[in-house]
């Protein structure tokens, strides 16, 4: 079984016409979806929380992340809604952090055992391969992503699992530069 997250979703099929702001406005949606009403009128509106968020062209499709308040929002938000959208909690295979037009490079993420692949590179509610790496010289015009896959030490078919793995991290790439020519890969 691959590891979930606590506090994050992956919102995949997502159409192409939809824009960052469109998607924002539903990742801030999912954050106040859970609190409780005030029966005082008085009290002073609180300020929103913008989650942090990520939004990139996938297969044909978008994919997007959201790091939610809590684990009872993220709970919340893989219930299925109106919106045809799937989302997940296991980041398993490849996901698209970052995809600048043209971008230089690529860089995927693999994670350790026992580990997922979204939270090992996560400290507070700042994932640093999202929310940071492409702020850094020379990443900015990185195309940046994560490959998931089930890494319990546990489980009897890691060792054995390890081709399976290469083989699926190597076919997931394949898909995702299918559409650009990059010329260097980092992993």
């Amino acid at each position: 079984m691959v590891a979930r997250t606590t506090k994050t979703v992956r919102v995949t099929e997502i159409p192409l016409s939809v824009r960052q702001e469109e998607f924002a406005a539903v990742a801030t949606r999912l954050c106040t979806s859970l609190k409780k009403k005030s029966s005082y009128s008085s009290c002073p509106p609180v300020k929103q929380w913008a989650p942090p968020v990520s939004l990139c062209i996938q297969d044909a499709h978008q994919v997007g992340t959201i790091t939610l308040p809590s684990s009872k929002h993220r709970q919340a938000a893989l219930i299925p809604s109106a919106v045809d959208w799937s989302c997940d909690d296991t980041f398993e295979g490849v996901t698209v952090l970052r995809c600048p037009t043209g971008p230089d490079v690529d860089i995927c993420a693999v994670h350790g055992l026992n580990e997922n692949a979204f939270e090992t590179w996560c400290c507070g509610n700042n994932m640093w391969l999202r929310d940071l790496l492409w702020q850094t010289s020379p990443f900015e015009n990185s195309r940046i992503m994560t490959f998931g896959y089930n890494s319990e030490k546990s489980n009897r078919g890691v060792v054995r699992g390890l081709k399976d793995w290469a083989d699926d991290l190597l076919r997931h790439l394949c898909s995702v530069r299918a559409s650009e020519e990059v010329s260097t890969v980092l992993t």
